[in-house]
């Protein structure tokens, strides 16, 4: 095995318990189980339950992607707020040290510039907040900052204590290989966790490795040589783009593919 190789985690359906996940994904060979803080599988009373084999499995939180933590309406914000403050509290209560937020994209009728304003005000909050839990809060490169160029531009404005999580897909759905490449060597020193799955270049199809048009060998090289070592891959494991719909992998697919997905990922590092 490599001196360099990365761990390799995924994260849990949360249409299914986590007392079934996380023993599921161990079985297919996963180093750590990222867990999806989302209804109705693995929500905040499921997490009470599973505590124990959380504390044992679990490595990285990501939260749900429709907290509107930057919303121009202050109840709204408020509300989502509170909940990634309880997000926050269940990292640092399992010993965490990494935690994800996507970007909140913002009415339709919200400038962009506005609605970058909101945005790295309430990032800018919420970095500081994490940062006094002992956490390291990460934005996602996802709508409606999708390029290397944006979400400079974002933890830029945010501070020092924003970081990225890139998710190769949607560096590659939404830009290219190249923008994928730069993402890498432009932001690699603010990188701190990295989301695989694999899709054509057309949307997110959330197709396992393999199965799309994502050069995961080609971009091995540049993680090795841009991103720390402790950078740690995800691969989003459960649901898939089918034709023209989004669909839960079956469980008799899953095993298998989830399987095959770690080995190929151990085989390119």
């Amino acid at each position: 095995m490599k001196n360099d190789i990365r761990r390799i985690f995924a994260m849990n359906n949360p249409e299914a318990t986590l007392t079934t996940e996380i023993p599921f994904l161990l079985s297919c060979g996963v180093d750590g189980v990222e867990l999806t803080i989302e209804p109705p599988g693995s929500y905040i009373p499921q997490i009470a339950e599973a505590w124990n084999l959380l504390q044992s499995h679990c490595t990285i939180v990501h939260t749900r992607d429709d907290l509107r933590f930057a919303s121009s309406d202050p109840k709204d914000r408020d509300i989502w707020m509170e909940a990634m403050l309880a997000s926050f509290d269940i990292s640092q209560k399992l010993g965490l040290q990494r935690i994800n937020v996507h970007p909140d994209r913002g009415p339709i009728d919200l400038s962009s510039n506005e609605v970058f304003r909101l945005n790295v005000k309430a990032l800018s909050e919420l970095a500081k907040i994490a940062s006094s839990y002992g956490l390291e809060l990460m934005v996602e490169n996802q709508p409606p900052f999708t390029s290397w160029k944006q979400i400079r531009d974002v933890i830029n404005a945010a501070g020092r204590d924003l970081f990225v999580l890139l998710d190769v897909a949607h560096a590659y759905c939404y830009g290219s290989a190249a923008e994928t490449a730069h993402f890498i060597q432009e932001l690699g020193t603010r990188i701190r966790h990295v989301h695989i799955s694999d899709n054509r270049g057309e949307r997110d199809e959330h197709l396992f490795p393999g199965y799309g048009n994502i050069d995961l060998a080609a971009l091995m090289p540049l993680l090795h040589r841009h991103v720390a070592p402790d950078v740690a891959l995800s691969l989003e494991s459960f649901r898939i783009i089918d034709g023209s719909s989004l669909r839960i992998v079956t469980e008799a697919e899953r095993g298998p593919l989830v399987s095959a997905a770690i080995r190929l990922l151990r085989e390119i590092q």
